[in-house]
């Protein structure tokens, strides 16, 4: 399942080899895929700046409303896959990320 992205398998023994997706894009998921694109644009930076695998870091983090939104409900997973001690919001200088309909202002510390 993790391999193709797909959240849960459904079997239905009526339908003989036949395989229907549902490609609906629901606004969780939406925002997951917008998550996954801001960790992955961090993930840029760390090694922009040359940091290494467990170098620790501090985020502070520029967003609108929708942006802070989307980063504080998935902020564990972020912390986790980024290295980040702490996660702050407030004015931030460092590089705009775009994630989804979001524009988020990064600035990345070692700590």
């Amino acid at each position: 399942l993790e391999e193709v992205n797909v959240k849960k398998l459904i079997t239905d023994t009526s339908i003989d080899d036949e395989v229907v997706l549902d490609t609906v894009i629901t606004p969780e998921l939406k925002m997951e895929g917008d998550v996954r694109e801001f960790m992955r644009a961090v993930q840029g930076m760390r090694k922009d700046a040359g940091l290494q695998h467990d170098d620790r870091v501090v985020l502070t983090i520029q967003a609108s409303d929708g942006g802070q939104e989307m980063v504080g409900k998935f902020k564990e997973d972020i912390r986790k896959t980024v290295g980040a001690t702490e996660i702050i919001f407030g004015d931030a200088e460092g590089v705009e990320v775009l994630a989804g309909e979001h524009s988020l202002t990064v600035g990345i510390e070692k700590v």
